[in-house]
């Protein structure tokens, strides 16, 4: 059985229930920032129930920042283990194409953005 990590199924909600009305760049801002933080939820719950790789057994994501066009993430991430920022970096390169596509699966969206990773260094365990 397939693990859904959001509690949002089916991808990125419409709107909040209100009769509220935005205007177009507002509502596009809104529904970007509501989108990395899906995208964020989402992986930290794949890097944490579904990667396998040890080296990714601590990872957090701490950010994601997505592209105008959303087309583009960078995300960012830490460890708490004694792993090589370059490590981490690796390791999740080597994970993008399964991340892709659980989030193609788990998703309602158009496309999948393309995601690049970055560790933050100088943060570890619980300091």
């Amino acid at each position: 059985m397939k693990k859904k990590h959001s509690s949002q199924r089916g991808g990125v909600p419409a709107g909040n229930g209100s009769s509220e009305v935005h205007d177009g760049s507002r509502g596009g801002a809104v529904r970007h920032l509501r989108l990395q933080g899906l995208l964020r939820e989402e992986l930290e719950g794949l890097l944490r129930d579904d990667v396998a790789d040890p080296r990714l057994s601590d990872v957090s994501v701490t950010a994601v920042d997505l592209s105008a066009d959303s087309r583009a993430a960078r995300v960012h991430v830490v460890s708490s283990r004694d792993v090589s920022p370059a490590e981490v970096v690796a390791a999740l390169d080597r994970a993008a194409p399964f991340l892709r596509r659980e989030l193609a699966s788990t998703l309602d969206l158009k496309f999948v953005p393309a995601l690049t990773f970055r560790a933050l260094t100088g943060v570890r365990g619980d300091a």
